[in-house]
């Protein structure tokens, strides 16, 4: 290129001097062409001929000698972009010695083992909580609360209202822009803790919402800005609005916020008529003097309509604070301009070769306000933002303490920092340069649904449409564990690795989010001459496993349905256990229940009803005292005890609990039912018991008899 600079400055003022020569007849045009052609011939030489002599004959022989000093730029450049250069890595054992007593003292892991998978768990919350067509449940999160003096892990979705979902003939302009404008409240329950016959233990329901403790009563429960409410509406206006269906009738109200735009003037009416394209704003006779219009509800949108030049988290998350309902929306400065660092995707959306998790977003669902917190103070990006727009950003420090305890490390930037670290964990550019270490994230058999499809479709709501991937990259999860050489436990976000193109694990990484430790990053790799088995051998060991194999066959008949749920890997002390929830569902409900959990640990597998039992059959634990109560169930619903009692008595029992189970039916009570029908059971299976000797006929009986 500097050739070619020189070159064409030459040809420049040969050209130049042309001018003032003026050649006659046919030099006049061969000069020009002379000079002209000399640029383009050197052009081809320079970019063609050259380059590929050099390749071919210097390069080629001499690759790796001639490239390091670019890989030592590439790594360090890529692994600085990316925040890989700040991950500790650490060894981990991955030994076989646990024990029943380890289980005892990992309680807090174990009693927040995520037996509950976020797919069928949507359908159950669908079944069960939706209350109403027009309401529906968007996503569902992970997060963590404290309950009973312990940091509990929670699945928490928000029930918004969807006004497409009414009728055709309710879909009047009044009904989607000024009655029908919030949903209503949430429903959250423990990742582990099951009731009835294999439904969630809800700890918030119902419409008003019903808290089972007080710190997470929900005084504020409307949502009028959300991930599902994607157009404006009118409020304070002369029609009240649907609040929340209440038996047979509805309850209404006026919205009480300050949220939105005043739209009470003439001359306002007429702008957001133009800026609606919608006449009715003009003509409508409901608008009063302090009618507000609602409009950028939809929480990312709202973001993006601030601070276009943040990109946005994939999965913004709910949180009950103080008796409202706040949004957090993770976002991130990037750029595609960082120097010598390799280029990605963020969520298949954009390209760049940099990010940090710079800002955290605070959205109240109620009156849409919002606050923008710089996260990452060390990023020069954020820092150039807060300069440039002062009043827009807090500081970290400044983030409400209640909220601050929700805050977790995003899945986004966690996904892209696993997928670099595949080959960016090499260091060395030998190493690098022939791929001898590369690592992928671990993969999982994964049973996929397509949630429009099974939706919509004829085969109605539910985990229903689904198709099976072998071998899915395994997305990362949250959990409550203990770190080893950690004494407590604390909410971490981990995904596993294992070499490429084998399915043996080699690593895992973990990212911290509490308090002072939140985003640092951590790796374990383990012991390269031992067998770790990685998630795909487990899966190929649960298919082997005859009993496992035949539940699952016989139950995935006509009528009804298995869901395999994700494969869990958990590290406790310096040894690796699996789990994997089981769950059915009839065709008929779409209301998934969860049925077993496997568990497997070194070379034992096995399926049993619940966690504690399977843990039990695991480590051979003979004791009932010395695993803890509420593996799995919450202590609440004590187990249910054969009756005793002679006939009559055993009849009405069970005539008791079959009235009691179409009250809560009824009711709504779906968890109720659940325990009145595993009573029932368990009476008519005492009854039965009872009269089986009487039943037997005697040897001297004839078929006539």
């Amino acid at each position: 290129y500097r050739v070619m600079i020189a070159g064409c400055l030459a040809a420049a003022a040969y050209l130049l001097a042309l001018i003032k020569i003026q050649p006659q007849g046919k030099k006049a045009t061969l000069a020009p062409a002379i000079g002209i052609g000399a640029v383009i011939a050197l052009y081809f030489l320079g970019t063609f001929l050259v380059p590929t002599a050099v390749q071919q004959f210097v390069v080629n022989p001499n690759e790796l000698d001639k490239e390091k000093p670019y890989l030592v730029h590439a790594i360090a450049g890529t692994r600085a972009a990316y925040g890989l250069d700040k991950i500790q890595t650490k060894k981990f054992e991955a030994t076989d010695n646990l024990k029943s007593q380890d289980i005892v003292d990992a309680r807090d892991t174990i009693d927040n083992i995520k037996i509950w998978d976020h797919r069928p768990l949507k359908a159950t919350y669908k079944q069960m909580q939706v209350i109403r067509l027009y309401y529906d449940f968007p996503a569902i999160s992970v997060d963590r609360y404290m309950a009973e003096d312990r940091m509990w892990q929670v699945m928490l979705s928000a029930r918004e209202l969807v006004p497409g979902q009414l009728p055709a003939q309710s879909q009047t302009w009044v009904n989607q822009h000024l009655q029908y404008t919030h949903g209503y409240g949430v429903c959250l329950s423990p990742v582990n803790r099951v009731v009835g016959e294999g439904l969630p233990d809800l700890w918030i329901k119902d419409i008003p919402p019903q808290s089972k403790y007080p710190h997470l009563k929900i005084t504020r429960p409307e949502i009028y800005y959300g991930q599902a409410t994607n157009d404006w509406v009118l409020v304070k206006t002369s029609t009240q609005e649907f609040d929340y269906p209440q038996g047979d009738e509805n309850k209404y109200t006026t919205y009480a916020g300050e949220g939105g735009v005043g739209i009470g003037s003439f001359f306002r009416r007429v702008l957001f008529a133009i800026r609606m394209q919608d006449v009715n704003i003009f003509f409508t006779r409901y608008l009063k003097t302090e009618s507000r219009i609602l409009f950028n509800r939809n929480i990312q949108q709202r973001v993006q309509a601030v601070a276009p030049f943040l990109m946005l988290d994939q999965e913004p998350y709910m949180v009950v604070h103080e008796g409202r309902l706040k949004w957090i929306q993770d976002a991130y400065t990037i750029s595609y301009r960082y120097p010598y660092s390799q280029p990605t995707s963020l969520g298949g959306r954009q390209r760049i070769n940099y990010i940090r998790n710079s800002v955290k977003v605070v959205i109240d669902a109620f009156d849409g306000k919002m606050q923008l917190y710089t996260w990452d103070e060390a990023d020069p990006m954020v820092r150039t933002y807060a300069k440039m727009f002062p009043a827009l950003f807090k500081k970290r420090s400044e983030m409400p303490a209640g909220l601050a305890a929700h805050v977790r490390y995003p899945k986004d930037l966690f996904s892209i920092q696993a997928v670099m670290y595949e080959s960016f964990h090499m260091t060395d550019p030998r190493i690098w340069y022939n791929q001898e270490d590369k690592w992928a994230v671990s993969r999982e058999l994964a049973e996929k649904t397509s949630e429009r499809q099974a939706d919509e479709g004829a085969a109605g709501p539910g985990i229903t449409a689904r198709h099976v991937t072998h071998g899915s990259r395994m997305a990362p999860y949250y959990m409550i564990m203990r770190l080893p050489e950690v004494k407590k436990e604390e909410f971490l976000l981990m995904v596993p690795f294992t070499p490429t193109n084998k399915d043996n694990m080699v690593a895992w990484m973990t990212a911290r989010c509490d308090g002072d430790n939140y985003g640092k990053l951590l790796v374990y790799t383990f012991p390269k001459k031992k067998l770790i088995f990685g998630p795909m051998q487990i899966e190929a060991r649960i298919d082997q496993d005859e009993n496992i194999s035949q539940w699952i066959t016989l139950r995935n008949q006509q009528g009804s349905q298995v869901i395999r749920g994700d494969l869990l890997v958990i590290p406790i002390k310096d040894s690796i256990l699996y789990v994997e929830p089981i769950y059915l569902q009839a065709v008929q409900t779409h209301l998934p229940e969860l049925k077993q959990v496997i568990v497997a640990f070194g070379k034992k597998l096995t399926m049993k009803e619940d966690l504690r039992a399977a843990l039990y059959e695991v480590f051979e634990v003979k004791k009932d005292k010395v695993l803890p109560p509420t593996l799995g169930t919450d202590p609440a619903t004590k187990p249910v005890t054969a009756p005793t009692g002679n006939t009559s008595q055993l009849l009405q029992q069970a005539l008791g609990h079959y009235e009691d189970g179409k009250k809560k039916l009824a009711a709504g009570d779906w968890a109720g039912y659940g325990a009145s029908q595993t009573a029932l059971k368990a009476a008519l299976d005492q009854l039965a018991k009872d009269l089986q000797p009487k039943l037997a006929p005697t040897p001297a009986a004839t078929p006539e008899k």
